[in-house]
């Protein structure tokens, strides 16, 4: 069996360890001691792998020589971009532009260079490099508080997966038992839902809400929404979503995925700090760190499927593992203290993330048919042109990973020379749906 550190050339390129920062290294090892303190027992502790690629995914392996936890550098940056838009509330073509580019990154790990190709140019297009840094320069108190959230998303992510690699090991009884009343609290969630849903007044208000969001929308892209109304949904088919969910809770893969959110936040939030009073912000960024990942996999369905996931398995897990997280967190804030405002803090602030999360990025990202604007941008080059090492190059280096020395910004520039003349209305015709508000969030 190849050993981990040999195959990780294979697994996240070639020069996957070229970018990597030493001190954040040493800070990310750190980390994984302190987590590991907390959650490991007297069970070894996996070996930590630094990379940095567009996968942008940590995971935890396996091979002869023991456990071992990769971590990718480029999820920090990530988490670190998405918080700082979230947080700075930037024009709907500056979002546009780091969306474009982190969906072209994600067709550039699938080798889909055309597709890759298309998006770094309508990234562009989006917005110039100007646009982008005036648009995000921050208040020196903003830019300490993304810099905390940052730092708790990514311990959140490590820990998570730590987490996984203890229930590896069969390890993890005693954390599936003090998950059930997790669960328990959530099919009761799901079933009050149901009802909710049949009454006539909620579902009146519940509908307007949905409305709401999409009037804002529109007022912020400055154009209609052209989608299929999600409120047209009949009671029926909520309650099936509803119950689907409900079926869902049983699944063991995402039980397990609910074990290691849950305690990945816990042991990232004591990691940080011991003071009970911290907890609620702490535990509102992980929050905010899972609803980043699941953007990411959002964009990775989309490449892998190209078809609506709205309404699919993964879709509902995704959604659940963000309410089984928010519901775990509120019932711990609350056990730790005797006072109903840590709790109710915990609330606001994670509210208040996934308003920013849903109103600056999320609706933006559905709202665009991606597949569809990668094919219109498509047309404007063969696949012999993409096909060009040279070429290939100043993919990579115009969505952040130049792999050929030589080529520079200007030779990336040219990667849109032949498409000044398109504009905005390109991008604009491709709106499609706005379906991100969901009433089990």
């Amino acid at each position: 069996m190849i050993s981990i550190e040999a195959s990780l050339p294979t697994l996240y390129g070639a020069d996957c360890r070229d970018r990597v920062q030493p001190l954040l290294a040493s800070r990310y090892q750190s980390t994984v001691d302190s987590v590991w303190n907390l959650i490991g027992g007297d069970l070894e502790p996996p070996s930590l792998h630094v990379v940095h690629s567009p996968i942008a995914r940590p995971t935890t392996l396996v091979d002869l020589n023991g456990h071992h936890l990769v971590y990718d550098q480029y999820l920090g940056q990530m988490f670190n971009r998405l918080t700082r838009i979230e947080l700075l509330l930037p024009g709907a073509n500056v979002v546009d532009a780091y969306v474009f580019k982190l969906f072209g990154q994600r067709n550039l790990i699938r080798g889909r260079w055309r597709q890759a190709s298309a998006m770094a140019s309508v990234s562009g297009v989006a917005a110039n490099q100007q646009q982008i840094r005036s648009a995000l320069v921050e208040p020196e108190d903003i830019f300490g508080f993304r810099t905390v959230l940052t730092h708790v998303q990514e311990t959140f992510a490590i820990a998570h997966e730590l987490v996984h690699s203890v229930l590896a090991r069969n390890a993890g009884d005693e954390l599936r038992v003090k998950f059930e009343p997790v669960l328990e609290a959530q099919r009761i969630h799901l079933e009050k839902a149901k009802l909710d849903l049949a009454d006539p007044a909620y579902r009146a208000r519940y509908v307007q809400s949905l409305k709401d969001d999409r009037k804002t929308l529109e007022d912020r892209r400055g154009i209609p929404n052209s989608g299929a109304p999600f409120w047209e949904l009949s009671l029926a088919e909520d309650v099936a979503e509803i119950e689907r969910r409900v079926v869902l809770l049983r699944d063991p893969t995402l039980i397990e995925e609910g074990i290691c959110d849950y305690f990945g936040a816990i042991a990232a939030a004591e990691t940080m700090s011991p003071d009970d009073d911290d907890r609620p912000t702490f535990y509102a960024a992980a929050t905010l760190g899972l609803l980043h990942l699941r953007l990411i996999q959002y964009l990775d369905n989309l490449v892998d499927d190209d078809t609506e996931i709205r309404r699919s398995d993964d879709f509902d897990q995704s959604v659940l593992r963000a309410s089984l997280l928010r519901t775990g967190l509120r019932t711990d804030v609350a056990a730790r203290s005797n006072s109903a405002s840590n709790v109710a803090e915990f609330d606001g602030i994670a509210t208040e993330f996934n308003r920013a999360h849903s109103s600056s990025v999320l609706d933006q990202v559905l709202t665009v048919d991606l597949p569809g604007l990668t094919k219109k941008f498509m047309a404007f080059e063969t696949k012999a042109e993409v096909d060009d090492p040279a070429h290939q190059g100043t993919i990579r280096e115009f969505l952040g990973f130049g792999g050929i020395p030589s080529l520079t910004r200007h030779a990336a520039d040219g990667l849109l020379a032949n498409r000044n003349s398109l504009s905005r209305e390109l991008i604009d015709q491709t709106v499609a749906r706005s379906d991100s508000t969901d009433p089990t969030l």
